[in-house]
């Protein structure tokens, strides 16, 4: 089996549910959905996403309960609700527009990124999961303050 049998398009819009219940991610060029759209179960959790019959995303339910480092496997205890919020807000903020913003410069995206980092590093419950979230978090942070 070679790297090519397994390959998937890179996705370029994603989406996270406020409640982080779910992660969407498309292809830029996803085609419309219709009649002939549909999901497929791949994986508990996960589906993938057909449009006029090729692939053109993916699906992914419960996404905090996924996070981990490296090659780790899942933590089995589920998450913590306060895990799941702060993922949504650690996706939401590096994407865009708000990743812009904070690479701009703009102050209220500054303050918002550095609330979180407060806000990631003060919950005490589900830290193996909140330290990947604020290692993150931190690293953007680095990034564009340099």
């Amino acid at each position: 089996m070679t790297d090519a049998n397994f390959s998937s398009p890179q996705t370029n819009s994603c989406w996270i549910a406020p409640d982080a219940t779910h992660l969407i991610c498309l292809r830029s060029s996803a085609r419309r959905p219709d009649a002939s759209s549909f999901r497929l179960s791949a994986a508990p959790d996960l589906d993938l996403l057909f449009a006029q019959g090729h692939l053109v995303g993916w699906l992914l339910g419960d996404p905090a309960r996924y996070l981990t480092a490296d090659w780790e496997m899942p933590v089995s205890e589920a998450p913590a609700e306060a895990t799941r919020s702060l993922l949504a807000r650690t996706l939401m903020t590096t994407m865009s527009p708000e990743v812009e913003a904070i690479e701009d410069g703009d102050p209220e995206a500054w303050r918002r990124l550095r609330g979180l980092v407060e806000e990631l590093r003060a919950v005490r419950e589900d830290r193996r999961r909140t330290e990947i979230l604020q290692a993150t978090v931190d690293r953007l942070v680095e990034w564009y303050e340099s």
